[in-house]
């Protein structure tokens, strides 16, 4: 559905030159797109600037003004109720988007009914690095959240969830908020790597402390809500059976589908069949550590301890009789780690782990 009309919506307060280069970016390269510019009360020169491109686009712009600041997540959500498009699009004002982003992003959702949320792969300002990893993937992987510096949503999915929480930030924990709705819903929120726009890191404003302050706030709201994730390392050992790979991997990639960080550490020999499954690039809080085939134990050491930098609560889990290593607690059997998602599906997510 690449040529089907889209709307993309840009809440906009201050910063005139960024805002001008990312609307430019978007004429160029969003063809049978129409600019939603809400307008957060911003001073005289944003406002007449925006004026400019409202007047100079006619049909594609439409442009609503705030008489005050309410914030960035009510500006969205005010575009999105004068949206009907099938797919909208939400992009922030300092980002500028390469040709072909959108056609990519809504190419893959009309190719992937299963999706709610798409996102390109960002870049830096001036491409050098990318901000979510070290490597893009080269195919399309699920994440655990969204990102307003550009993403694509289908309408179907905004009519089940609805809108974005007004109260919590516009950012990271109101995205993965909105990105736990989508999968309740049954859709996953995915990143799109061919679909590339660069991207600035957002200006912080107020003093850290009531930053912070507000940031537990939100945290505490979330985990009432979501629960708590935690860190779960696998170890699959040397001629571990994989027949029963098919169920385990559901069950582990719903783990990671609810905020959980899941490490395989594997033997070598396991590798490779664990990669043609289509673990690797699954979605980004599942990794495979291959360990070494000299010193093993060693290496499994250093691979947990590694892990444990995430800040999360850590499980050993064990594939089947053998464990990883016994430096951070007693490992427990893969039927609890089955019992616990289970749990938190049922409760915070009133589902059941697909087959």
């Amino acid at each position: 559905m690449p040529n089907e009309p889209i709307d993309i919506i840009i809440p906009v307060w201050n910063r005139p030159i960024e805002t001008r280069a990312c609307l430019v970016s978007l004429v160029q390269n969003s063809s049978n797109a129409r600019l939603i510019l809400v307008d957060n009360s911003s001073d005289r020169e944003t406002e007449r600037m925006l004026e400019e491109f409202a007047e100079a686009l006619d049909v594609r712009v439409l442009y609503l003004k705030n008489r005050v600041n309410e914030g960035f997540v009510r500006a969205v959500n005010r575009g999105l109720s004068c949206s009907e498009t099938e797919y909208v699009a939400i992009v922030r004002q300092n980002s500028v988007v390469r040709p072909g982003w959108l056609d990519v992003l809504s190419g893959f959702l009309s190719q992937a009914p299963g999706t709610g949320i798409v996102v390109p792969h960002f870049l830096e300002k001036g491409g050098k690095k990318s901000f979510r990893v070290n490597e893009a993937p080269s195919e399309a992987m699920e994440i655990s959240a969204a990102d307003f510096a550009a993403l694509l949503l289908r309408r179907s999915l905004l009519d089940s969830v609805g809108s974005f929480n007004e109260e919590m930030d516009g950012a990271f924990w109101c995205l993965l908020d909105y990105s736990c709705r989508t999968w309740r819903a049954g859709y996953r929120t995915c990143v799109v790597p061919k679909s590339v726009v660069e991207r600035s890191a957002e200006v912080t404003l107020g003093s850290e402390s009531r930053r912070a302050e507000h940031e537990q706030k939100i945290r505490t709201t979330f985990s009432k809500t979501w629960g708590d994730a935690r860190a779960f390392c696998i170890h699959i050992p040397k001629g571990s059976d994989l027949t029963l790979a098919k169920d385990r991997f559901d069950l582990i990639a719903t783990a990671a589908r609810q905020g959980n960080r899941i490490m395989l550490v594997v033997h070598p020999s396991m590798a490779t069949p664990l990669a043609k499954a289509g673990l690797r690039r699954f979605h980004e809080n599942i990794s495979i550590q291959t360990l070494s085939r000299l010193l093993p134990e060693r290496s499994a050491v250093r691979t947990v301890a590694a892990f444990i930098e995430h800040g999360l609560p850590i499980t050993q889990v064990s594939w089947g009789a053998e464990i990883c290593c016994n430096n951070y607690g007693e490992p427990v059997a893969f039927s609890e780690l089955e019992k616990l998602v289970n749990a938190n599906q049922s409760t915070y997510y009133q589902r059941t782990i697909p087959h």
